[in-house]
């Protein structure tokens, strides 16, 4: 169980998101990285992954410039321990299928009262990356191997230490899953993502190791982009 109280705080992580948000506020601004528009041709998609590992890296930069140099913490402070693969794999599927459940279910309560999800939803990630066998490639490559790594550090590792030592174990579980949700942008998606954002978090505070919940976050977010693939684009 991960009871170890970390050397930074909240002013460190606020610090860190006001970067992020200025950085994707004026990035976006000046069409520095208009990852929307990208899966034209390969040049593109290729130029947004590139784009995209350099985020997750300056994401990695972060965290190290804020923890890991600043008060001298390793990278097991960040949850970067020994875990089981497999018993991480068995327990990521079955959470993965509640996760997937809880999501439909959201999706039919919404639909109840006419919401419909947005299109980029679907479209975006073919968009992003391509479409065929060399677009799904590169979209698992980015999302189901460099984004749970970078964001599991980041949000469990980095952003819910920090609100669990200052609000308990529940108020750090609730907060960082929502500021999780928050960034990813998308209005249809705060719930489910704070759903899943609470689990990785009590996952990772069971477990005591990022392991098991940089699974879970792969496994998912690998099923979301095969069916999207398969299912939607025929790719």
């Amino acid at each position: 169980m991960n009871k170890r109280e970390v050397s930074w705080n909240l002013n460190d992580v606020g610090w860190v998101l006001f970067i992020l948000i200025l950085l994707l506020f004026f990035g976006s601004a000046f069409g520095l990285f208009p990852l929307r528009e990208a899966g034209v041709s390969l040049v593109a998609s290729l130029r947004a992954v590139f784009i995209m590992l350099l985020l997750y890296g300056f994401l990695i930069f972060l965290i190290w410039l804020f923890a890991l140099r600043k008060y001298g913490e390793t990278l097991a402070s960040l949850g970067f321990l020994p875990f089981n693969i497999w018993v991480s794999l068995g327990l990521g599927v079955i959470l993965l299928v509640l996760l997937k459940v809880s999501a439909m279910a959201y999706a039919f309560l919404v639909a109840l009262f006419g919401l419909e999800p947005p299109p980029e939803l679907i479209t975006g990630i073919p968009r992003l990356f391509g479409s065929g066998y060399l677009g799904l490639v590169l979209a698992i490559l980015v999302t189901a191997l460099v984004a749970p790594v970078a964001e599991e550090a980041f949000f469990r590792g980095f952003v819910y230490p920090a609100f669990r030592k200052r609000m308990g174990v529940g108020g750090g579980v609730v907060v960082s899953s929502l500021i999780f949700a928050l960034f990813h942008m998308s209005l249809w998606l705060l719930v489910p993502v704070t759903i899943m954002g609470m689990v990785l978090a009590y996952l990772y505070e069971k477990k005591g190791s990022l392991g098991p919940a940089i699974v879970l976050h792969s496994l998912n977010n690998l099923v979301s982009v095969i069916i999207i693939y398969v299912f939607f684009t025929g790719g």
